[in-house]
């Protein structure tokens, strides 16, 4: 069976599992900070600024590692999930 050519974008692959699992990570990582700070902090903060914000910063910098190409823990911890 032949396997379809990827689509290059950057200097390395794109492929949209390998982007969802490293934005998992990201995404995971920004969120138990949060919830570490949140737990810790006296006031009660609104978690909605915060989600949105961890959204983008893990979309960005899934982006990033991606474009980059390089191998890091993220990587071992993506292909965990």
């Amino acid at each position: 069976m032949k396997k379809h050519p990827e689509k290059k974008t950057g200097k390395g692959y794109f492929r949209f599992k390998k982007f969802v699992a490293i934005f998992s990570v990201y995404y995971l990582v920004f969120i138990a900070v949060f919830a570490w700070i949140d737990y810790y902090s006296e006031e009660v903060y609104n978690p909605l600024p915060f989600l949105i914000l961890g959204f983008i910063i893990a979309t960005v910098a899934s982006a990033i590692h991606l474009r980059h190409g390089g191998k890091s823990r993220v990587d071992d911890l993506a292909k965990k999930l």
